[in-house]
């Protein structure tokens, strides 16, 4: 008899997960309390950046960087198999990214990247501003200078949503759109889920929703400790492809440029301790400015749509893949700016976890343990802007 597991939550991880456990012959159902992908995985840029996002962040997870190179391979091969369920373009490009600085802060932060990409032997190459404007001619004549990050990446995130949605259909997965999952009884040895079924295990993939405690035999219940998964919002917008607009991802201090077929993403704040989605104008006006100064064309296009979501971060920066706090409901959250990056990697992690495969040493160093240690309460609010 097929196994029957429940994911809960239908962001990019979530989808991921369903559809690998249905690939591997086990019988799912994904829920979500909204509509699928309509938080954090809509409202991101598609960014698949391992070495910009990982190889230099003091306060991250000590193997961050190598899941995320991980997580990138696996899009090499995932991007055109996705490709194949969608009518649009994915944009999933193999011209790599720049990271540009045209101020002293950017430069230092370049030459830390580029110390940790050496270290790491990461491709890397170093540009001055004049041949970085020969790659792309958009850019400032003041970019001092500029890194080429042959393993950055993006996807367009709304076309992968559209491409995993039809390729769950096809994989026979069972979505239930506005299903508030917050009753679970255990019953024999799986879970009994109000208004829903009957499951053997059940997926958390709520993204920062992961944190609220649920009903689990009446009782109220945290699936992870308190203060694991923090909020942090993030604002950004979105102008129509100009001419002379860039065609490569850009990167600059926490911001981002990143052209789509169908629009020009631009942001994005880093927002610790806030989950509200309120877009604030002068958020929005100080991202595009940031974006004009590396590339001037910028500042004359109209903004299309603005928008903000709430990404759920770690204190480590890293997420959570593996077993939650109650037996038989495992967890993938905590994502923070690699959510779309890692996704399908996490699904494997889950597929493994949940048919008892042997799980690699690194996959194990996400788990829910390493915050046994106190976890401190939700950071205060601390807007980052490019």
């Amino acid at each position: 008899m097929k196994k029957r597991v429940l994911v809960v939550g239908a962001g990019l991880v979530g989808m991921c997960t369903a559809l690998r456990l249905a690939q591997a012959g086990v019988q799912v159902v994904l829920a979500d309390q909204a509509k699928p992908a309509t938080g954090a995985s809509w409202a991101a840029a598609g960014m698949l950046a391992p070495a910009y996002e990982a190889a230099h962040e003091p306060e991250a997870h000590a193997d961050l960087f190598e899941l995320c190179m991980a997580g990138a391979d696996i899009w090499r091969d995932f991007a055109p198999w996705l490709q194949a369920y969608s009518d649009t373009s994915l944009d999933y490009f193999g011209m790599g990214t720049l990271a540009c600085a045209v101020n002293a802060e950017q430069v230092i932060r370049l030459d830390r990247l580029e110390e940790a990409c050496r270290e790491r032997e990461v491709p890397v190459r170093r540009l001055t501003g004049k041949r970085a404007r020969a790659i792309d001619a958009s850019l400032s004549s003041a970019l001092e200078s500029a890194l080429l990050l042959p393993t950055d990446q993006q996807i367009d995130n709304w076309a992968a949503i559209g491409a995993l949605m039809s390729a769950l259909a096809k994989a026979g997965v069972q979505l239930l759109p506005d299903t508030p999952v917050k009753h679970l009884h255990r019953y024999e040895n799986g879970w009994r889920v109000r208004g829903v079924g009957d499951f053997d295990r059940i997926v958390w993939t709520a993204g920062v929703g992961t944190k609220e405690s649920v009903y689990v035999d009446g009782e109220l219940t945290q699936l992870v400790d308190e203060g694991c998964i923090i909020p942090v919002k993030g604002q950004m917008l979105a102008v129509d492809p100009i001419l002379g607009a860039p065609e490569k991802v850009l990167r600059f201090g926490a911001g981002y440029i990143a052209p789509k077929s169908t629009r020009i993403v631009i942001g994005a704040t880093s927002e610790w301790g806030v989950s509200d989605k309120i877009v604030q104008d002068s958020d929005i006006l100080a991202l595009k400015n940031a974006a004009a100064e590396i590339c001037p064309i910028l500042a004359e296009a109209d903004v299309k749509m603005s928008w903000a979501g709430v990404r759920p971060g770690t204190i480590d920066h890293a997420p959570i893949i593996g077993w939650s706090k109650v037996e038989g409901i495992a967890v993938a959250a905590g994502h923070y700016r690699n959510g779309i990056l890692l996704s399908p990697l996490t699904a494997d992690i889950i597929v493994k976890l949940l048919l008892e495969q042997e799980l690699s040493t690194l996959e194990q160093k996400f788990s829910l343990g390493r915050f046994q240690r106190s976890v401190p309460a939700e950071s205060t609010s601390e807007k980052v802007l490019p």
